[in-house]
């Protein structure tokens, strides 16, 4: 303790808080950047919905919705391996 009293309703967050970008009626939520963290780490979005356990299919849809509202965010090189849009 450094002997200085915490100002009011500083020190700790909210754990409840869920910070959101909205575009078009599409949230990006932290899920959505998992997601991209993810493809961007495996390469592809196949790799990327099963470490997060879900479907390519699920995955897929999900970048599709996010692209409609904010624009290329991964690039495809062929049917499955993508990276992240420059």
């Amino acid at each position: 303790h450094n002997g200085f009293a915490e100002p009011a309703g500083r020190g700790s967050m909210d754990s409840g808080v869920d910070a959101q970008l909205r575009a078009d009626g599409v949230s990006f939520t932290a899920a959505d950047a998992a997601l991209l963290s993810a493809i961007a780490e495996h390469g592809s979005v196949s790799g990327a919905a099963a470490a997060l356990g879900r479907s390519r299919a699920r995955a897929l849809d999900r970048v599709d919705t996010l692209e409609s509202a904010f624009g290329p965010l991964v690039e495809r090189h062929g049917e499955l391996a993508v990276e992240p849009a420059e």
